[in-house]
């Protein structure tokens, strides 16, 4: 099983991420496969594939963690691994950034009991717009750096976190499909 951890997003933050993807592509930022409504969250730890018996004790983990929630808003765009040849489209993250490493590093701290190593990189918390697909020719970058560097970035919307949630990714036909697998406790206010 293919999984990661993850906070959900409100719908209003989804709308809004939305209409974001709505204004990139309006200004030629192809070829993008976005990302559909029902895949937007934001990735605390991805796991990689895993064993179906460790489901049980990862989410036994979460529900041990202390709550830790706390507003976040969305802040910019931005591209991995650069804006001259983009390849992930993001939205940025503003607000209680500092509690969410905290909560990350609190998942990966309980996942790592369990034997699951965590990536090296750095995290950069941000929100999955769409990844560029497909053998991509320099106008198209261009094109798409242009579209990023012109498009009205998403509102500055706030949100509450929630619980860390389990995922499994499907990969169908119709793309890659999430489904939630459990979660921790309703976490209280920030730290």
């Amino acid at each position: 099983m293919r999984l990661f951890i993850a906070l959900d997003l409100p719908s209003a933050i989804s709308a809004e991420l939305l209409a974001t993807q709505e204004r990139l592509q309006a200004l030629g930022a192809r070829p993008v496969s976005w990302t559909r409504s029902h895949g937007l969250h934001l990735t605390l730890q991805f796991l990689g594939e895993q064993q179906e018996t460790l489901v049980a004790p990862l989410l036994a983990a979460l529900a041990m963690l202390p709550p830790l929630a706390c507003t976040l808003g969305l802040a910019g765009l931005g591209a991995f691994p650069n804006a001259t040849r983009p390849q992930v489209l993001w939205a940025g993250l503003a607000g209680d950034v500092s509690a969410l490493h905290e909560l990350r590093w609190r998942v990966v701290a309980a996942t790592a009991a369990l034997g699951i190593v965590a990536e090296t990189r750095p995290y950069r918390p941000h929100l999955t717009l769409g990844r560029v697909r497909g053998v991509v020719g320099k106008q198209q970058y261009v094109d798409i750096s242009m579209a990023m560097a012109h498009a009205a970035p998403p509102a500055p919307l706030e949100w509450l976190s929630g619980s860390p949630l389990l995922y499994q990714s499907l990969l169908t036909a119709q793309g890659v499909r999430y489904r939630v697998l459990g979660s921790a406790e309703p976490p209280e206010d920030c730290k």
